[in-house]
């Protein structure tokens, strides 16, 4: 692995202000010390991953037979492989490991070729399979296991094709832990979905507290908007649905692009934690920063207020914010070349707070200068992150990264 880093000035949108502050980290900033490698593998090993506490789990979805999420856990010696999970019906194109979720001794795998999740818990003899889980019903081709959110005894499943064709917009299935069995609870499909909607192209859950993304949605644009849009621009596509999961699911609100820019792809990445959520609209132009933005939301009352906009000012060729993760307060965000470019690779970029701001962090928290890696995954447990690279051509490699830490923010000038 090469870890060359190049210049990537950073920026951070103050929101009250609508103002731009770049901040220009250090050309020759390092990647943060402490780094751990977990493997470097085929299959699209990477292109999901999972963390909570001492156990991380990196899903493989194109590996023989069906695909695989491999389980580490943290201990005296490091992070060591603990288990290799399959499907007990591994089928070639199940994709089994797009998908997954770690709670504790839990782990959820979405396997969404074969229209599948499937539960694991630890146990004295090792792992073993909890539940299967398929969307009863709701017919063929609804790519139910694409998301998954597991919290506690409640776990969120998105079938993002779901729906009568042509729409297919999209929907969550919400299942509960009932004694010793996952059954299913309710099912989330907003009305007035357009097609395409996507309803469940992210999942975040914490508690109580589920944030689903809608990447394909059709936020309604104002006139005063819709007249001063450009025709040839990217337009604001995408919602973020939040619901408390009380006894009866309720939606609590429903997050659309702020005015300003175009922002396609609303919602394709969450972080959600202790009242801030953040939201990925990857490939929007709002304000200079061509690549991105990520918005930044906080809990207010029984509001969500936008406190932020976050962005780089990349060339074309970038993607900021595919993915993302919050870190305490601290958002993490992905920064992928999408070409072959021997440069291309992935990069990922830190924003911490500072007052009610929030300021780049100069160090590249990773880069893997990888040709050909288009895809990133982040999760985060509130102390660690988790970083997967993907490179989706040729041999599917994958590789997959622990960060203990994080650098300090920059120094306004």
């Amino acid at each position: 692995m090469s870890h060359r880093h190049t210049r990537t000035p950073l920026l951070a949108v103050a929101a009250l202000a609508s103002l731009l502050a770049f901040v220009a980290p250090d050309a020759r900033a390092q990647a943060v010390a402490g780094a751990t490698a977990l493997d470097r593998l085929g299959g699209l090993y990477g292109a999901a991953v999972a963390l909570d506490g001492e156990l991380a789990v990196v899903g493989a979805p194109t590996e023989s037979p069906g695909g695989a999420a491999y389980v580490y856990r943290s201990g005296a010696d490091g992070w060591q492989l603990e288990a290799r999970l399959e499907a007990p019906d591994a089928a070639t194109g199940a994709f089994f490991g797009g998908a997954v979720a770690v709670d504790g001794e839990r782990v959820a795998v979405g396997a969404w070729g074969a229209e599948r999740a499937y539960l694991f818990r630890h146990a004295a003899s090792g792992w073993a399979l909890e539940a299967s889980l398929s969307s009863s019903g709701a017919g063929t081709g609804t790519r139910f296991g694409a998301a998954l959110a597991l919290a506690g005894e409640r776990l969120a499943v998105a079938a993002t094709s779901q729906g009568r064709p042509p729409e297919r917009a999209g929907a969550v299935h919400l299942y509960r832990l009932e004694g010793d069995a996952w059954r299913a609870w309710e099912q989330l499909a907003p009305d007035g979905l357009p097609s395409g909607a996507r309803f469940g192209s992210s999942l975040a859950l914490q508690g109580d507290l589920l944030a689903v993304g809608a990447d394909g949605d059709s936020p309604t644009l104002s006139e005063a908007d819709a007249a001063a849009a450009d025709p040839g621009a990217a337009l604001a596509t995408g919602a973020v649905y939040l619901y408390r999961l009380g006894s009866e699911p309720q939606q609590v609100a429903r997050l659309t692009p702020p005015p300003g820019g175009a922002a396609p792809a609303y919602g394709a990445s969450l972080a959600l934690a202790d009242g801030l959520l953040a939201v990925g609209a990857p490939g929007g132009d709002y304000g200079g920063a061509r690549s991105g933005p990520v918005f930044v939301y906080r809990e207010a009352g029984s509001e969500w207020v936008l406190a932020a906009r976050l962005g780089v000012e990349e060339g074309p060729s970038e993607r900021f914010g595919p993915a993302l993760a919050l870190v305490g307060r601290t958002v993490v965000a992905a920064l992928v070349t999408d070409n072959d470019l021997p440069e291309g690779g992935v990069r990922v970029v830190a924003f911490a707070p500072e007052g009610d701001a929030w300021q780049a962090v100069p160090a590249v928290l990773h880069a893997d200068r990888v040709a050909g890696v288009r895809y990133a995954r982040l999760a985060s447990d509130g102390r660690r992150l988790l970083i997967g690279a993907t490179v989706p051509d040729g041999a599917e490699a994958g590789s997959a990264w622990v960060v203990d830490g994080l650098p300090a923010p920059a120094t306004a000038p």
